[in-house]
């Protein structure tokens, strides 16, 4: 690890996904002297140029490389926070229901199962497709980009997980 009093390593550090990154040495009419960062990565020894290195865009997809010197002629502006959702309140509303569903749909295909397979559920789990049912449910109620309103939460019950109800 680099230590973490030099300057490249508070650039690095700074430096996520998204930012707008200006190399100063480039001069002003050098289409790539403001991009935005993608990723780093460490280009081994014995190639051209080892060590640290920011992968940049344009967002046009032209992609060029740049060494974070650590100077102050590079420099990291934090990419803007995440604009609040401009989905439709209708969409939104659907999309609630549609996932309030899918959970009550899984919680009693999981009520179904315990019941069918009896003491065996318990001592060997979910059977494969309902395990798979229940990845997919969870990935679909609380995906990143979307409000906390819009993912209901999950609470346990006797063993099996049951929804809060959405008001």
């Amino acid at each position: 690890m680099a230590d973490p009093t030099t300057q490249a390593a508070v650039e690095r550090a700074r430096a996520k996904f998204g930012d707008t990154i200006e190399n100063g040495w480039a001069s002003e009419a050098n289409p790539t002297r403001v991009g935005y960062f993608v990723r780093e990565f460490t280009v081994p020894r014995g190639q051209m140029n080892p060590g640290l290195t920011w992968e940049i865009t344009d967002g046009k997809g032209k992609f060029w490389r740049l060494k974070p010197t650590g100077d102050h002629k590079i420099t990291v502006t934090p990419a803007p926070p995440p604009a609040a959702s401009s989905l439709p309140a209708d969409f939104v509303d659907a999309m609630k229901a549609l996932r309030s569903h899918a959970v009550t749909l899984l919680q009693n295909s999981e009520g179904c199962a315990a019941n069918h397979y009896g003491e065996d559920y318990q001592l060997f789990g979910m059977p494969g497709w309902l395990a798979d049912a229940r990845a997919v449910v969870e990935r679909a109620t609380s995906p990143p980009i979307l409000t906390p309103a819009l993912r209901p939460g999950l609470m346990y019950s006797r063993g099996f997980p049951r929804t809060k109800m959405l008001s």
